[in-house]
């Protein structure tokens, strides 16, 4: 009897261990699908932005990852010009499944009390973002 507790006992551990690693592979799997999309948006809107003759800054709030509404990243865009070249930067933040809780100023770039640095159009910090840098000969 002692042996069949002792097995049941072993089974369960062993089960929970593969719950937990389960779930840590989703959220990793998630987080990677995340980060993929968001660096083909900035990467996208970076290309389009060397293109054009004329620097501007843009903020598109809850596009997919079409560049479409309806969905959870935001970008925001600035060309900086200099006197040979335009520096082109492209933010995309977004949140994962975490509380949204922290608030902040949206529009500030850099906002030091968001762990990403940076302020969703919600109100509440972003828990993830890429940048992308580039340039275009003026």
């Amino acid at each position: 009897m002692i042996e069949v507790m002792i097995a049941v006992l072993l089974t369960v551990i062993a089960v929970i261990g593969i719950i937990a690693l389960f779930t840590t592979e989703t959220k990793a799997s998630a987080y990677s699908r995340r980060a993929t999309e968001a660096t083909v948006l900035a990467t996208d809107k970076l290309e389009k932005l060397r293109t054009m003759s004329i620097a501007a800054t843009t903020s598109e709030t809850g596009i997919d990852v079409n560049g479409q509404t309806g969905g959870l990243f935001d970008r925001i865009s600035t060309a900086t010009v200099g006197t040979s070249f335009t520096t082109l930067k492209v933010v995309v933040t977004w949140t994962d499944d975490q509380v949204e809780s922290q608030s902040c100023t949206f529009g500030t770039v850099g906002d030091a009390s968001c762990p990403s640095g940076y302020c969703r159009s919600t109100g509440v910090c972003a828990m993830r973002a890429v940048t992308v840098y580039g340039r275009r000969n003026n």
